[in-house]
């Protein structure tokens, strides 16, 4: 009968490769050896003080099974706090309980997140006459609308700006209308089955593009988009 005593060789220590606001993808180092290789398992703990152990959270990768990571080089941790430092480590087994560690933790924080900050502001009657806050950083929520008549239509135009760290990818966007008669303080989505609706082809047809920039006079970069009618929702914005 033979025992089992010695640890598996050390494995490499993890190293940065990204991260987002919920998210940090590590690189694996050099990998371990044993012939009774059993798993890695990496563990961190939402500090950058405290070093990290056995009884911290765990990381859930199926290719941790295989001593050389199944080919893989890096692995993505995710549920993670926004704008948080963590500390990571990696350790390896083999089936006779023998473990070693990562002899340098990793520490990396999460971003804050992406902020949409409206940048540039244009609301007009059917005349293209001006009624509030046109090239403004910000339009006021209870803004009126001058010069409108009962049953004319309105243009409302708005750019979005993301002042965080994460990137909009694949986000849509709607406007929202409040009745103050009937509804005060209800916000409810612009569409073709509400009082307040879209008329189709006002600005021309699916696809076109828009290429006014009366919302630029502020200095903030216009860029041009897709007109999108009959629908309630934006094209993809990233």
């Amino acid at each position: 009968m033979t025992i089992d005593a010695t640890a598996p060789a050390t494995p490499g220590k993890l190293t940065f490769v990204s991260h987002n606001s919920g998210t940090i993808t590590l690189h694996f180092g050099s990998v371990s050896s044993d012939t009774n290789f059993s798993r890695y398992r990496i563990f961190y703990r939402k500090s950058s003080t405290t070093p990290v152990s056995e009884s911290d959270y765990e990381q859930s990768d199926s290719n941790l099974t295989n001593v050389n990571f199944n080919g893989a080089v890096t692995s993505t941790v995710a549920g993670l706090s926004k704008n948080s430092w963590y500390t990571f480590n990696i350790w390896a087994y083999d089936l006779a309980g023998n473990k070693a560690s990562a002899t340098v933790m990793m520490i990396a924080s999460t971003t804050s997140g992406y902020v949409l900050t409206q940048t540039s502001y244009l609301m007009e009657n059917d005349d293209s006459l001006v009624g509030a806050n046109a090239n403004t950083p910000a339009a006021a929520v209870n803004t009126a609308l001058a010069n409108v008549q009962k049953g004319q239509r309105i243009n409302v135009r708005t750019q979005l700006q993301n002042t965080g760290a994460d990137q909009t990818y694949n986000k849509r966007f709607k406007i929202q209308y409040e009745n103050n008669t009937d509804a005060p303080g209800v916000w409810n989505d612009l569409g073709m089955n509400t009082p307040i609706s879209y008329s189709y082809g006002l600005s021309g047809s699916n696809g076109d593009a828009i290429t006014g920039r009366k919302c630029s006079a502020n200095g903030n970069t216009w860029s041009n988009g897709i007109w999108q009618s009959y629908t309630n929702l934006t094209n993809m914005y990233n």
